[in-house]
């Protein structure tokens, strides 16, 4: 990663300007403390300071130096540079550019040496899509994560800087650096308010110090609060929380909040309200704020608006964690399904559908196959009379077959009609070739179960396949009875005489009707266990959203 190169990063830490001229060591001086700091290349150079590379030869390590450039300055710009230094060392923060000495040089001007930088700004990887690899020159995104994981490092270098009564007042993308080594800083404290410290060496230079003319604002236009815009004289840390929203909203949309923008959008990052009063942290926040949020996901849930109520709850536990009613109605929109699903669930939910009835026509095909194994006893017991019917015996279970196994590629949802009319002929085959009694019943059972568990959802469809299913057994009884086709079973004397021509009067007959129960009930196993699987998964997914939503809203639970 290349050595700092934004505005923000040139001046190291404030009041540079990118279209200042950068010049070579020789003309950075050396006047500044020779026998321990051997002056380098100057990094940048704005109206009252100019930063300096430069080797620190009493410790051994390379530093960055600020100092002042008037040759004969005021007092005030004396106490102005001097502000900043003292301010950004009193913030002792692994995101703060730490100060390491403040002195005067041969000609009496102020300078401060800090940790010289190496990284790139947020504002820079955001608009170059990345950080570029020096090796070879290239661009490698910066994952979301360590955008995010950044900018909670500078919340609590900024909360750590309120605590110390200081409010920044210019938190930008360009005021943020990711360091090589994943470090985060938080840089340029030039323009930081003081708030509730009694150090004159701090107050006198404050905000009417920073301006250059009566009633500007201080700070970055589209970063800055309302108020703060305003320049309003009760801007507070509220101001700060307001900037890092618009540096979080940037990060997560890739653009810049605009401040007509719609509320909703802005609601969207709780540190962007534009009320003060709402911005606070979590502790200032008033507890009937999170229960008005609470009323209105209440109100929407009974509305049955669930998006408006899920947000809203989400908002309550987020402004108090120990709004136990708020973490109970979210837990409960999560596991009690809505009367009308959601458009956005609903296209998840086929997506999920498509991988189930994959699974499900797997097992299928897997099934159509065993019952083919009882073929070759047909085979064994059939005469040559009988070739058409073992010939229809092997074609149509092989075209189910391949229907299946296009329908569990995707995208071939017509296929479904034909491999349903296969099975019923199927079903007419077998009734006709062992009676529609013996055979045909088994078979029309695990075809319906079979189109159960496929896309076949709507009860109207069920409905088709209930009743195709049962005419493909029926039909040919029907048939036979009314004398169209020459009879299978003949009930004489209180018996039933099976007349089936597929059945010779030996007891090889007998072996192939036992091992085609085998093959009917396995099949039934195996889609039933696909399916089985499928449902044990759906849930054993539900189950854990609600145990990791348990332990979002009590911390204390236990598994």
């Amino acid at each position: 990663m290349a050595a700092i190169g934004s505005r923000a990063l040139r001046d190291n830490l404030g009041g540079m300007d990118e279209d200042e001229p950068r010049h070579g060591a020789g003309s950075a001086g050396t006047d500044i403390a020779n026998a321990r700091y051997a002056l380098g290349t100057l990094l940048g150079r704005g109206g009252m300071g100019e930063v300096l590379e430069a080797v620190d030869h009493q410790v051994g390590r390379e530093v960055a130096i600020k100092r002042m450039r008037a040759e004969q300055p005021s007092d005030k710009q004396i106490a102005r540079f001097m502000r900043e230094a003292r301010i950004q060392g009193r913030l002792e923060h692994p995101a703060i550019v730490p100060v390491h000495e403040i002195g005067l040089d041969a000609k009496g001007r102020p300078y401060f040496a800090m940790k010289k930088l190496a990284g790139r700004t947020i504002a820079e990887l955001l608009k170059a899509g990345g950080e570029r690899r020096p090796s070879t020159n290239t661009i490698r995104p910066v994952p979301l994560q360590r955008m995010l994981r950044a900018i909670a490092d500078v919340c609590l270098a900024v909360e750590l800087a309120h605590e110390r009564g200081f409010v920044h007042r210019d938190l930008k993308p360009d005021n943020i650096v990711l360091g090589e080594y994943g470090e985060t800083y938080v840089i340029d404290w030039g323009v930081a308010k003081v708030t509730g410290e009694d150090d004159s060496a701090l107050v006198s230079v404050d905000s009417t110090e920073l301006v250059t003319a009566v009633g500007a604002a201080v700070g970055t236009p589209g970063y800055m609060a309302p108020e703060q815009a305003r320049a309003l004289p009760d801007v507070d840390r509220r101001a700060d929380v307001y900037s890092l929203g618009c540096v979080l909203f940037e990060v997560l949309t890739g653009e810049r909040l605009h401040p007509a923008g719609p509320a909703g959008m802005k609601s969207a990052v709780r540190g962007i309200e534009s009320r003060p009063s709402l911005r606070a942290k979590d502790r200032d926040i008033p507890p009937e704020l999170a229960r008005e949020h609470l009323d209105r996901a209440t109100t929407s849930f009974a509305a049955q608006d669930r998006a408006p109520a899920m947000r809203e709850a989400g908002r309550a536990l987020a402004l108090d964690p120990t709004l136990h009613a708020a973490g109970e109605l979210i837990t409960r929109m999560m596991i009690e399904p809505p009367p009308k699903l959601p458009a956005e669930v609903v296209k998840a939910f086929e997506h999920e559908s498509s991988d189930v009835i994959r699974a499900t026509l797997h097992a299928s095909i897997i099934s159509t196959a065993i019952i083919m194994m009882f073929v070759p006893f047909v085979l064994l017991i059939s005469g040559r009379d009988h070739v058409p019917y073992v010939g229809a015996l092997v074609a149509l279970p092989l075209a189910s077959i391949g229907c299946q196994y296009m329908l569990a590629k995707g995208g071939r949802a017509f296929l479904i009609a034909p491999m349903l009319a296969v099975h019923v002929l199927l079903v007419v085959l077998v009734s006709r070739m062992y009676t529609p009694l013996l055979f045909g019943p088994s078979i029309a059972a695990v075809t319906a179960f079979g189109f159960m568990t496929g896309p076949q959802y709507r009860k109207r469809q069920a409905t088709f396949v209930v009743l195709m299913c049962t005419a493909a057994v029926i039909g040919p009884l029907v048939a036979e009875r009314l004398g169209w086709l020459s009879p299978t079973i003949v009930a004489h004397d209180g018996a039933a005489w099976v007349r089936a021509p597929m059945l010779a009067g030996s007891d090889a007959g007998l072996w192939m009707m036992g091992f085609y129960t085998f093959a009917i009930v396995v099949s039934s196993v195996v889609i039933a266990r696909a399916m089985k699987l499928a449902e044990r998964g759906a849930r054993q997914r539900m189950h854990l959203q609600a145990w990791q939503l348990r332990q979002l809203v009590s911390p204390d639970a236990t598994s």
